[in-house]
């Protein structure tokens, strides 16, 4: 029995040096493999981008790294003074996290407008982009052109009970990334969170951006012939009613 716990104990002992043993030879393949190989800066996305962002407005969503030059993607950015040769350019689509920075991703507004990417803001009017989770903007069913309305929905402060509100209507939809986006064409794409940009004015965007730091947004699809809201507040009063 002595003998067989014995031997137990030596081939444990064994597997774990031999997978430290592993590991090691593992970590130091890599290194030798990086060893003598020629590194070359690139641009990197740091956090996801949406369609249509002006490159000239990229410099706080990337940074230089250095990779090896056989893993360099064509017509990559080497650093961020080269972005000022595309600065009146926009992204043809969402850019996300850990993707290199390349040429091919930026195309002409007009361009973009053109295939159906997202449209041109009204005069007047500033953009606001604002990310959920799918299910609070259809699942994403909604196109650059399309109209949305806003809802919000608070807690109590004491004085106002917990309730949900229409915020805005007939919002012009410029640009949408991620979730079940649909495109001119009718292409799908899938994902969990919803990336809309809308152009509105100075004030609705004032308070676009207050209910999603502090509140609960909800878009609908809109068209010419939806009643207009009569902007009264749902509580549990009239749920219950």
């Amino acid at each position: 029995m002595r003998t067989r716990i014995i031997a137990l104990v030596v081939a444990i002992a064994l597997a774990i040096a031999g997978g430290v043993l592993l590991v090691n030879y593992v970590r130091g393949a890599d290194q030798r493999a990086s060893e003598g190989a020629e590194l070359t800066p690139v641009l990197v996305v740091t956090d996801t981008v949406p369609q249509g962002t002006l490159a000239s407005e990229l410099e706080l969503f990337v940074e230089q790294r250095e990779v090896p030059a056989a893993f360099r993607a064509e017509g990559a950015f080497t650093s961020v003074d080269e972005l000022a040769e595309v600065a009146d350019l926009v992204t043809t689509a969402a850019l996300v996290s850990g993707e290199q920075l390349v040429r091919e991703r930026f195309a002409s507004p007009e361009s973009l407008v053109e295939s159906g990417g997202s449209v041109q803001i009204p005069e007047g009017l500033q953009e606001v982009t604002v990310s959920l989770e799918a299910p609070r903007i259809l699942g994403g069913r909604i196109a650059a052109g399309d109209s949305v309305g806003v809802y919000v929905s608070v807690e109590s402060d004491g004085a106002n009970p917990r309730q949900t509100r229409p915020l805005l209507e007939q919002v012009l939809v410029t640009a949408v990334s991620g979730g079940q986006a649909v495109s001119a064409d009718g292409t799908i794409s899938a994902g969990n969170t919803v990336t809309v940009t809308l152009a509105v004015s100075e004030v609705d965007a004032q308070a676009i951006i207050y209910a999603r730091e502090y509140a609960q947004l909800w878009f609908t699809k809109q068209n010419e012939e939806t009643t207009p809201s009569t902007n009264t507040p749902f509580t549990l009063q009239e749920l219950l009613t």
